[in-house]
């Protein structure tokens, strides 16, 4: 019987399952330019996780079983590759690698250069004898390490990752060809470490901004919303522009991230400070989007590819630094930290699977850590002061009070409130 693998997902590298019976897999190869196909019905009662083991081992055997391939079988145009270089300038040639998006392309080619080639020429070995631990020596020691000669700083990790992106695929296809007999696509990986950027004021830095997104958008429902969802969660800027409409549940004020970084499906509880706004604009878009999402652009009706515009009107309020929607991230964590937030919730808030602050895996309650900082929230940015004389009334209260927390805590709120009476 054929095999549709329409009705498979990939899992892993060439092996799918099936949508609907997770028992069922499916194995493609490719092997010399010819594909090969298995398929495979484990009938044994497991869980899920079980079931991808057993066919993880079931996928070597079978690989192992094609992979057996004397040199004189293979394609007389891949006995010339003898070096990385040679594997990538073959690839980079390739059909499949010039219908590749043009400007990714270039870039690619010219980090290639820049990083990658000479390191490995220098290393002088072949292709055949490259281990995992070769490349991945690259990546986490050999790249962390390398300065940028324009600032003197270490390079970011999002700048490393490409180093991975384009040696994984590489591997992967000599692999897939009998080029090499090491998988050592399976086994590259990159350790991204974690580059903490604490905010100085970052209390002082949340306030200003929560005041500057009300003021600049003051009479911008759409905008307002936008930008107040990334201040009060932490949300990254994808991930708001992605929110679908059916992901928000106003009357249990929670809402879900379906497309994070992490891959998982996160739950979030909805910010107090948000939730008027948010309730405005889901009436006004409910039956008014094509595509589904919240933040819908209207001229599209597709989701946003570009709001640098509306970021540089905050950005020309604020003054003390260098403003990015990612700076919503930092500070927010900041902030929370000099609220004394422990870093499991700091983690969770911001939708990371892991805490750096433990060694042991944890399951992160997200529900639980966005409920701390609306509460951190609400003691802080609800308070506004409508009066002179309740502004004055509070400054009585913080000079008398002898509470080494409420007085931290009525300094706040003075700081928040005192442009409207000083």
């Amino acid at each position: 019987m054929a095999i549709n693998l329409n009705d498979y997902k990939l899992i892993q590298n060439n092996i799918y399952r099936h949508k609907q019976h997770n028992n069922k897999f499916c194995f493609r190869v490719r092997i010399n330019k010819k594909l090969r196909y298995k398929s495979l019905t484990i009938k044994e009662s497991l869980t899920t996780l079980e079931y991808k083991n057993k066919a993880l081992k079931e996928y070597t055997k079978f690989y192992n079983g094609l992979n057996n391939i004397d040199e004189k079988y293979l394609h007389k145009d891949y006995k010339q590759l003898k070096t990385l270089d040679n594997l990538y300038q073959f690839r980079k040639n390739a059909k499949n690698y010039k219908e590749l998006d043009n400007d990714w392309f270039k870039k690619c080619d010219s980090y290639y250069n820049r990083f990658i080639k000479n390191y490995f020429i220098k290393l002088n070995i072949e292709l055949q004898h490259l281990k995992s631990n070769d490349i991945n020596y690259f990546l986490n020691n050999y790249m962390e390490n390398l300065i940028n000669p324009k600032n003197g700083k270490h390079y970011s990790n999002r700048h490393i990752k490409i180093a991975y992106e384009i040696l994984q695929p590489l591997f992967k296809w000599a692999f897939n060809n009998g080029i090499i007999k090491e998988d050592i696509a399976a086994k590259i990986e990159y350790k991204r470490k974690m580059k903490l950027k604490i905010v100085v004021n970052a209390t002082e830095k949340y306030i200003e901004l929560h005041k500057t997104i009300n003021k600049v958008f003051r009479k911008d429902l759409f905008w307002r919303t936008f930008f107040k969802f990334g201040l009060y969660s932490g949300r990254r800027k994808g991930e708001i522009i992605k929110l679908k409409i059916d992901n928000i549940d106003l009357k249990n004020d929670l809402y879900i991230i379906e497309d994070t970084k992490n891959s998982e499906t996160q739950q979030f509880t909805i910010p107090k400070d948000l939730k008027q706004d948010l309730t405005s604009l889901y009436n006004k878009q409910l039956n008014n989007v094509v595509s589904g999402l919240l933040f819908e652009n209207p001229n599209t009706n597709q989701e946003y590819t570009q709001i640098q515009s509306k970021i540089n009107l905050i950005k020309k309020s604020i003054t003390q630094y260098n403003f990015t929607f990612h700076k919503f991230r930092h500070i927010l964590v900041s902030y929370l930290g000099e609220q004394g937030v422990d870093s499991i919730y700091l983690s969770g808030i911001l939708g990371h699977k892991h805490s750096q602050s433990i060694n042991s895996y944890l399951s992160l309650n997200y529900k639980k850590s966005s409920q701390i900082l609306d509460k951190i929230n609400q003691d802080i940015l609800i308070q506004e002061i409508k009066t002179k004389q309740e502004f004055k009334e509070l400054i009585r209260k913080q000079q008398t009070t002898k509470d080494i927390q409420e007085k931290e805590k009525l300094n706040k709120i003075i700081a928040y409130n005192s442009h409207k009476f000083i």
